[in-house]
C-alpha cells in the first residue's frame, strides 16, 4: 500500500464583492490494489464506522474483486472467478450490520448477478439471465435492507429493474421507449420510493424514472444536445433529486435538480473536456459533492457547492488517474473517493477530500457596479449557484409484468450557465408488455480497429476503438469482441479487457498498456469469424 499527501491550494479574490478565500485542501491518496490491471468499474460504500468497502473489476483475471479497510489495512478478495464476472459493479452496505451487497455483470453468459455477505459468507445469485442483460448496474437498499437494482438490457435496448423484497428476485422493464437505460443510477428515499437516472441513447437525453402507485413515470430532464451519459443520482431528506452527468456535446460536467419544484440544469465545470465517470453524494445539509474525470488533463476532480458556489479542484494529478470514480461521504462530511489509475492499472483511494472553509475579508473598492468583477488564482474554479427553473413533462408507463427468480441460498468567476430544459412532448402510454427494440444490425460483416498502429513508451497506455458494422455500415450492438496478444507480444504489452461487448455505436473500447520492455506486438481483435489487427511498438 502506497500513501502520499496531495496539497491543493485554493486562492480566490473578489475585488467588488469584498471577499477573499485562501485555504488549503488536503487529501490522502493511496493505492488499494496493484496486483495486475485492477480497479475498473469501481464502486464504494462506507459502513457506520466509516470503513470503506469497494467493489471493482480485475482485468487480468476477469474477476469481481472486493476490498475493505475494516481491519485497519486494505484487504482485497476475489469474489467471482467463474468467468469474466465483475464489470459494471455497484456496492451498498447494510447500515445496521455493515454487510455489503454487490450487483455486477457477468460477460460470459450475459447475466446480471448479485452477491452479498449478509450471512457471514459470500453468496452469489444470478438475478436475470434473460438475453444479454445486467450492464450499467446500480444498487440501493430500502429501509428493510432489501435490494433494488437498475440495469441495462443490451439485447433489447431497455432499462430494467430488479428487487428481492419478497424473498425472490422480481425483474421488470422500466422504460422501453427507444434505446434507453445506459449509465443507470438508482436511489431510494426515506419513504422507500425509487428514483432512477439514465441515458436515452436514441435521443441523446438525460432521463429520470420513478415508481408512483404501481406506474413507472419517466421524465426527460435535459435534452439540450447529447447529454446524460455517466449519470449519478442522489436524493435529499425532502425527497428532492440531484443528478450529475456528462454533456457530450460541450464536454462539460452538468448537474440537475428539482429542489425548486421543477428541473433546473447547471454547468458545474467547463474547463476542458470534463465530466465523465461522475459520482454524486449529499452531505447532511443537502450540499452536493461530485467526483469526476478530467479527460483533458487526465486527472481525478472533485466539485462541491458547500458554500453557495461551485468549487472544482483536481485531487489526483499523478499520471492518468480518475476514471471509474465513486464517492461517499463520512460522518464529518468529508469525501472518500475510489477510482482507477490508468497509468499503473491500479485501484486507488482518496480519503478526507473536503472544500476548505472560506474566510471573508473586507477589501477597499473604488467603483460600485452591479456586476461583480473577479480575479482568480487557483487550481479551483468557483461558480455561483444559480436560481432558475425549467420544466419537464413526464411520461407515465404502466409497470410491466414481472419475472420472478428464486433467491440463491448459499467551480464567484462568472454567473453559472443555466440551461432551462424545454418541455418535452407528452407521449402515449406504452403497453404493459415491453416490445424488444430491434438491433440496428443483426449480422456483422466488418470489423476495424482505430488506430491500426500504435507507439507507446514503456509503462504508458492508450485506447483502441474496435468498430463492428453490418451491411451499409450500420452498427452492430451487443457483439462480443475478443482481444488477444500474439506470441511473444505479451512480454511488451497487455490488453484489457480480454472481451468487450459492442455498444449502440457498434464500438468496443480496449486499453493497451506497455510493459517495461521495448519491442513489437500484434493484438488481434475477433468477432466470430471476423478479425482485425493492431501493431503496437513499445519504445523507451
Amino acid at each position: 500500500m502506497i500513501n502520499k499527501k496531495c496539497l491543493l491550494t485554493l486562492v480566490f479574490v473578489f475585488t467588488n464583492m469584498a471577499f477573499v478565500v485562501a485555504n488549503v485542501l488536503e487529501a490522502a491518496v493511496e493505492t488499494v490494489d496493484s496486483s495486475g490491471d485492477v480497479g475498473q468499474y469501481t464502486s464504494i460504500a462506507l459502513d457506520s464506522s466509516g470503513k470503506a468497502h469497494i467493489s471493482y473489476y480485475d482485468v487480468n483475471n476477469s474477476d469481481l474483486k472486493y476490498a475493505t479497510n475494516s481491519s485497519g489495512s486494505w484487504v482485497a478478495t476475489a469474489l467471482d472467478s467463474s468467468g469474466s464476472g465483475g464489470q459494471y459493479t455497484s456496492i451498498v452496505v447494510n447500515n445496521s450490520s455493515g454487510k455489503p451487497h454487490i450487483s455486477y455483470y457477468e460477460a460470459n453468459n450475459g447475466d446480471l448477478k448479485y452477491t452479498t455477505h449478509v450471512s457471514g459468507s459470500w453468496e452469489t445469485t444470478t438475478v436475470d439471465s434473460s438475453w444479454n442483460t445486467g450492464l450499467y448496474t446500480s444498487i440501493a437498499l430500502d429501509s428493510s435492507n432489501k435490494s433494488h437494482i437498475s440495469y441495462y438490457d443490451i439485447s433489447n435496448g431497455v432499462l430494467r429493474y430488479a428487487k428481492n423484497t419478497t424473498g425472490s428476485w422480481i425483474t421488470a422493464t422500466v422504460d422501453s421507449s427507444g434505446n434507453v437505460g445506459q449509465y443507470s443510477s438508482i436511489a431510494v428515499d426515506s419513504s422507500d420510493k425509487l428514483h432512477i437516472s439514465y441515458y436515452d441513447v436514441t435521443n441523446g437525453d438525460l432521463k429520470y424514472a420513478t415508481l408512483v402507485s404501481g406506474f413507472w413515470v419517466t421524465t426527460t430532464v435535459d435534452n439540450t444536445g447529447d447529454v446524460g451519459q455517466y449519470t449519478s443520482i442522489a436524493v435529499d431528506s425532502l425527497g428532492k433529486l440531484h443528478i450529475s452527468y456528462y454533456d457530450t456535446t460541450n464536454s462539460d460536467l452538468k448537474y440537475a435538480t428539482n429542489t425548486s419544484g421543477s428541473w433546473v440544469t447547471t454547468i458545474v465545470d467547463s474547463t476542458g473536456n470534463v465530466g465523465q465517470y461522475t459520482s454524486i453524494e449529499l452531505d447532511s445539509s443537502g450540499k452536493v459533492h461530485i467526483s469526476y474525470y478530467d479527460v483533458t488533463n487526465a486527472d481525478l476532480k472533485y466539485a462541491t457547492n458547500t458554500y453557495g458556489y461551485w468549487a472544482t479542484t483536481a485531487v489526483d494529478t499523478s499520471g492518468n488517474a480518475g476514471q471509474y470514480t465513486s464517492i461517499e461521504l463520512d460522518s464529518s462530511g468529508k469525501a472518500q473517493i475510489c477510482y482507477y489509475d490508468v497509468t499503473n492499472g491500479d485501484l486507488k483511494y482518496a480519503a478526507n477530500v473536503a472544500q476548505p472553509t472560506p474566510t471573508p475579508t473586507p477589501t477597499a473598492t473604488s467603483t460600485a457596479t452591479s456586476t461583480p468583477t473577479s480575479t482568480v488564482t487557483s487550481t479551483a474554479t468557483l461558480t455561483p449557484t444559480p436560481t432558475s427553473t425549467s420544466t419537464a413533462t413526464p411520461t407515465v408507463t404502466p409497470t410491466p409484468t414481472a419475472t420472478s427468480t428464486p433467491t440463491a441460498t448459499s467551480t464567484p468567476t462568472a454567473t453559472a450557465t443555466i440551461t432551462p430544459t424545454p418541455t418535452p412532448t407528452p407521449t402515449a402510454t406504452s403497453t404493459v408488455t415491453p416490445t424488444p427494440i430491434p438491433i440496428p444490425c443483426e449480422e456483422a460483416t466488418n470489423i476495424v480497429a482505430d488506430p491500426s498502429e500504435l507507439t507507446l513508451e514503456t509503462k504508458a497506455s492508450d485506447t483502441i476503438i474496435v468498430t463492428v458494422t453490418g451491411e451499409d455500415g450500420c452498427p452492430v450492438e451487443g457483439d462480443s469482441v475478443k482481444a488477444k496478444v500474439k506470441g511473444s507480444g505479451n512480454e511488451y504489452i497487455k490488453v484489457s479487457p480480454k472481451k468487450q461487448a459492442t455498444d449502440a455505436n457498434g464500438e468496443a473500447v480496449f486499453t493497451i498498456k506497455a510493459k517495461n520492455k521495448a519491442g513489437n506486438a500484434i493484438v488481434t481483435f475477433k468477432d466470430g469469424s471476423l478479425s482485425t489487427q493492431v501493431k503496437v511498438t513499445v519504445v523507451k
